[in-house]
């Protein structure tokens, strides 16, 4: 059974990317309350492990990422 969510760095190798990765696109590709949380009282992120195999997946792109990249080619 695969958990709801995992750290960063068990998220990256889960789907095959660096944590880095990860890290440098909050606010970018992925977003806090949908992609990512951080649980009260801790500085650890938990990623959403059905939010991130599904933008993996190319199924379902964030609306905050759709007006970034909507900004970006005008």
């Amino acid at each position: 059974m695969t958990p709801k969510f995992l750290s960063t760095k068990k998220m990256a190798v889960y789907l095959g990317y660096h944590p880095d990765f990860l890290r440098k696109n909050m606010g970018l590709l992925f977003f806090e309350g949908e992609h990512y949380f951080k649980p009260p009282g801790t500085r650890t992120l938990r990623w959403n492990v059905d939010k991130m195999t599904a933008w993996v997946m190319g199924q379902r792109i964030s609306h905050e990422a759709k007006c970034v990249i909507d900004k970006i080619l005008g």
